[in-house]
C-alpha cells in the first residue's frame, strides 16, 4: 500500500477506535458508518492484499456497515420488551434475539456476498484463508480438541452443576469467592514477572462499574485498558487476558499497518498470556479452578465455532443446528432462538475459534519456554517480544503455531 494511503488508513483506524471507546464506555452515540465509508473507499481504491485487511474491508462495505452499527446497539431491539423483564435474563436474551434475528441473518448473507465477489467460497473461507487455514483444517483442529477434552469437560460440568441458561454465572461460581484480589496488583505482577516496562504506553482504567474488561488502541502509544475491579478469581482471569492484548499492542516496533493486529493473532496471544500468567502467578486451588474454567469454556468455544461453520451452510436451520451442537456438552439446551443474540454470530463472526487455537498454542508455548528458560521469566518476556510482539501483523497465525512447537 502507498505510504500516504497507509498513513490515512492508520488515522481512520484510530479514529474509529476512539469513537467506539466513547460509545462503549461513555454511552456516546457516534455513528461509525461515515468512518466505515471512508475505509471502504480507501481499500476499494488501494490495496487489500494484506490478509488482515480483508475482514475490515468486508465489514466496512455499505450493507455490512449499516447492519453492524444497528446490531451493535441492543436499544434498537427493545421496543416490545417490558421494563419488568430483567436485563441479561434468558427471557430478555430470547426477546432481543428474536427481534434481531432478521438483521443477523441479513448481515451473514451480506458478508457472504462480498466474500464471493472477491472470489472466496464463503465469508468463513475468506477469514480463514487470510490466516492460512481452510475450513476443513479448522474443523479438524476443533474436533481434535473435542475428542481429547469433551469427556473430562462433561465430567466437570456435572461436578460443578453448570447449566446452559446460566453458563457464565455458573462458570464464575467455580472459583472461591474472596474480596482481596487487586487488579492493579495483578497487572504489576504480570509486567514485573516478564520484565516488561509498559506503564507509560498502557492507560489503565479499573472500575467496578464497567460491564466488561477490554482493550482498545487509540494511537500507537495510547493503549487503553478497561478492567473491572477483580472481586472474583474469574475476573483475574479476564484481567490476564486483556493485559495480553495490551502487551501485544504496546510492544509492536515501527509504524504503519503492522500496528493493526488481525483479530486471530491478537486473540491467540491474549489467551497465551492468560494461560501462562495463571500457571506462574497462581498456586493450588486457584490455579486448578482457573485451569478448569479455561478447559470448560474453550471447549464451548470449539462447539460454538463448529456450529457457526455449519450455520453459514444451512442458515435456515439455525435452531436445530444450535441444539445439535451445544447438547454435546451433555446439557439440556432450551430456547434455541437465542442463537442470534450471541455477538460472535454478528459483531465478531468467524472469530471464536481463535480462543481454541490460542489455548492449544498456549499450552505448547508454556512447556517450550519452561523447558528452555526454567523460572527465568524475564527471558520468557524477552523471547515473546523478539519472536512475536515486535513484529505486529507481519506475523501469520501459522508462524505462531510453529513457534510454539
Amino acid at each position: 500500500m502507498d505510504v500516504k494511503l497507509e498513513s490515512l488508513m492508520m488515522d481512520l483506524y484510530y479514529q474509529k477506535n476512539r469513537m467506539q471507546m466513547q460509545n462503549y464506555i461513555f454511552d456516546s452515540c457516534y455513528d461509525i458508518t461515515a468512518i466505515d465509508e471512508r475505509i471502504y473507499e480507501l481499500l476499494s481504491n488501494g490495496d487489500i492484499s494484506y490478509p488482515f485487511l480483508l475482514r475490515t474491508f468486508v465489514d466496512s462495505s455499505p450493507d455490512c456497515s449499516c447492519l453492524l452499527n444497528r446490531i451493535d446497539n441492543y436499544e434498537n431491539y427493545k421496543k416490545n420488551i417490558s421494563d419488568e423483564v430483567e436485563k441479561g435474563s434468558i427471557k430478555y436474551k430470547v426477546k432481543i434475539a428474536r427481534a434481531m434475528k432478521e438483521d443477523v441473518i441479513a448481515l451473514m448473507k451480506a458478508r457472504d456476498m462480498v466474500a464471493k465477489a472477491l472470489d472466496y467460497k464463503s465469508y468463513p473461507d475468506l477469514i480463514l484463508s487470510s490466516d492460512g487455514l481452510t475450513i476443513d483444517e479448522l474443523k479438524k483442529v476443533l474436533n481434535k480438541h473435542l475428542d481429547k477434552h469433551l469427556v473430562d469437560v462433561k465430567r466437570l460440568i456435572k461436578q460443578h452443576q453448570l447449566e446452559w441458561s446460566t453458563w457464565f454465572r455458573d462458570l464464575d461460581n467455580i472459583c472461591d469467592k474472596k474480596e482481596n484480589y487487586s487488579s492493579n496488583e495483578y497487572v504489576q505482577k504480570v509486567l514485573t514477572k516478564f520484565d516488561l516496562n509498559l506503564r507509560s504506553k498502557i492507560k489503565l482504567e479499573i472500575s467496578s462499574e464497567l460491564f466488561a474488561s477490554f482493550v482498545i488502541a487509540t494511537s500507537k502509544n495510547d493503549i487503553n485498558v478497561f478492567i473491572r475491579e477483580s472481586s472474583t478469581l474469574g475476573e483475574v482471569l479476564a484481567l490476564f487476558h486483556e493485559l495480553g492484548h495490551a502487551i501485544h499492542y504496546s510492544m509492536i516496533e515501527g509504524d504503519g499497518l503492522k500496528n493493526i493486529l488481525p483479530s486471530s493473532l491478537s486473540e491467540i496471544m491474549a489467551v497465551v498470556i492468560e494461560y501462562i500468567a495463571t500457571q506462574i502467578l497462581l498456586e493450588g486451588d486457584e490455579r486448578r479452578q482457573l485451569n478448569e474454567i479455561m478447559l470448560i469454556d474453550y471447549t464451548r468455544c470449539a462447539i460454538s465455532s463448529l456450529f457457526e461453520l455449519d450455520l453459514y451452510e444451512k442458515i435456515g436451520d439455525a435452531e436445530n443446528l444450535y441444539v445439535k451442537h451445544y447438547t454435546k456438552l451433555g446439557l439440556e439446551v432450551n430456547n434455541p432462538s437465542v442463537w442470534s443474540y450471541d455477538s460472535f454470530r454478528s459483531i465478531d463472526p468467524v472469530y471464536i475459534h481463535n480462543y481454541v487455537l490460542g489455548y492449544t498454542i498456549a499450552k505448547n508455548m508454556y512447556e517450550k519456554l519452561k523447558d528452555t528458560y526454567g523460572d527465568d521469566y524475564g527471558k520468557w518476556g524477552a523471547w515473546l517480544v523478539e519472536n512475536i510482539y515486535k513484529h505486529g501483523s507481519n506475523l501469520h497465525v501459522q508462524d505462531i503455531m510453529n513457534l510454539s512447537l
